[in-house]
């Protein structure tokens, strides 16, 4: 199998992880050979974005060479339907790999566009993209599944080329691996969110707040890290403190802050796991 650096690559869909996608390739010297998109101001910003001509609204009007790879960066819903429109539209005579990159599903959604289990995949970035701008993923676990050994191959390279990490999953296991990144990311969020509310009650604004917290979380962080998730839980909690917990508990009800007390029993669950462990 070749390397990726002699593939022609093209880019299916000019949403918000292309922008990254498309630096990439281009940075690294690999050949984007066109961008589509059915938004023909879509495809036309992308394509301007890596100083390119080739861009186009229509599948038919594209001619795939052989040795290609197809990213496919569309929406998640739209897969299996965008998978029916390739395999009706596209001129499949050289029979390109195709890649999208959602983290929770498996590349089955992609089967319409052979009707068959082969040359498709799944390449999943751990990493949010939120806007439409180049993000660093140096260093990021990159998720490969696919039963195409050839593409394996392939996606590893192109890995190893954007200096990610890999890992290799299997297709059952696309909604859990989706999960954790969720958690980790929408979760956090969630939380810092309750904070801010808590904050604006004491008229501390957002800037100062994390000014006040961020050396805390990166400790917390590098102690779950070193240490071990549930060895790293401390405060009142571990201490039974009960005292302190009951003036927090009383100082909840107070504020109109929603599920914050079911967050605290959260704690107080983990407590006993902690616990039943030791």
């Amino acid at each position: 199998m070749n390397e990726i650096k002699n593939f022609n690559l093209y880019i299916f869909g000019a949403g918000r992880i292309s922008y990254t996608l498309a630096y990439l390739l281009k940075e690294k010297s690999l050949s984007i050979k066109a961008i589509y998109d059915r938004n023909i101001n879509n495809a036309r910003a992308l394509a301007n974005f890596i100083g390119t001509n080739n861009f186009t609204d229509n599948l038919s009007h594209l001619s795939i060479k052989n040795n290609s790879i197809v990213f496919l960066c569309v929406s998640d819903n739209v897969l299996v339907e965008f998978s029916q429109r390739i395999h009706d539209n596209l001129n499949l005579q050289y029979e390109p790999f195709f890649v999208h990159f959602s983290a929770a599903l498996s590349s089955d959604v992609l089967m319409k566009i052979y009707n068959a289990d082969k040359k498709i995949g799944s390449f999943h970035i751990m990493q949010s993209f939120p806007e439409k701008k180049i993000y660093d993923i140096e260093n990021c676990y990159a998720a490969i599944e696919t039963n195409d050994k050839d593409l394996e191959f392939l996606l590893m390279n192109l890995a190893q080329k954007f200096k990610l990490r890999t890992m290799i999953l299997e297709k059952k296991d696309k909604v859990l691996y989706h999960l954790i990144g969720v958690l980790a990311s929408n979760f956090t969020v969630a939380n810092l969110y309750i904070l801010k509310q808590i904050s604006e009650k004491l008229k501390i604004g957002e800037e100062k707040l994390f000014d006040i917290i961020l050396p805390i979380l990166n400790s917390t962080i590098n102690n779950c890290k070193n240490n071990g998730v549930l060895n790293s839980l401390s405060g009142p909690v571990v201490r039974g403190d009960w005292e302190t917990i009951n003036k927090h508990k009383s100082e909840i009800s107070k504020l109109d802050v929603r599920y914050l007390s079911e967050y605290y029993n959260l704690l107080l669950e983990i407590q006993k796991d902690l616990l039943s462990k030791k």
